[in-house]
């Protein structure tokens, strides 16, 4: 059986971009450094807002006139009083609310696209994936969120009502153990070679800010490692 050199050439270059990120390793290991955090996951501390910090000021969401309502019923996880509520469409923020009371149901307006008689505003477009984030005010980062919610889907319905869980990791923190080390580093060349990576592991991994997972984002890693 005959393979092609095309092929031989692309298995070459394969063992090649492993060989280099085993050598990356390497390096993170033998300086071993390790970015942890606390895990507050199970924290909910109600009764507080930060006057200090305004999410629609920090923001920038255009009113374009079209609404859709999202109404969180409930909260859980890593979430506390004065944190953005982050609705996205696409990479795109089209809603935000900052939460005054999470043991209260909290109201949403998401913008929409405006796209006639020669004016764009932008926003999401109907049928639109409902993307929720919370940005921690505590860490001041962008946290994923679970979300529960009847309607997954942007102005199909009405009006979309469900509860969220927010992890209390950050980016880079692929393996969820509240470190970012070497650890996170294997585990995301193993996603890369044998694995589909979605989810909450796409969005740890996403580091480059490309919308895909690759090994651009492992490099952005190992910098997070050694720089922290």
């Amino acid at each position: 059986m005959k393979i092609s050199h095309q092929k031989i050439r692309h298995n070459i270059q394969i063992d090649n971009m492993i060989n280099c990120l085993l050598a990356l390793v390497l390096v993170v290991v033998f300086f071993n450094p390790v970015y942890g955090y606390e895990d507050n996951s199970d924290v909910i501390q109600p009764g507080f807002v930060n006057p200090v910090y305004a999410c629609e000021d920090n923001f920038d969401v255009v009113q374009t006139g079209v609404i859709f309502p999202i109404i969180i019923t409930s909260f859980s996880g890593a979430v506390n009083n004065a944190d953005c509520i982050l609705a996205y469409a696409e990479l795109n923020i089209v809603g935000v609310k900052q939460i005054d009371d999470v043991e209260a149901p909290q109201w949403i307006s998401v913008w929409g696209a405006i796209d006639e008689s020669g004016i764009y505003l932008p926003g999401y477009t109907v049928g639109d994936s409902i993307i929720i984030r919370v940005w921690s005010s505590s860490f001041e980062q962008e946290l994923y969120v679970e979300a529960d919610l009847d309607y997954p889907y942007y102005g199909i319905e009405p009006l979309t009502i469900g509860s969220i869980f927010v992890f209390s990791t950050f980016h880079g923190d692929i393996n969820q153990d509240s470190f970012i080390d070497i650890l996170d580093i294997v585990f995301i060349i193993d996603l890369l070679l044998y694995h589909e990576i979605e989810g909450y592991q796409f969005w740890a991994g996403e580091l480059n800010e490309d919308n895909s997972v690759d090994v651009a984002d492992i490099l952005v890693l190992i910098d997070i490692i050694l720089v922290n």
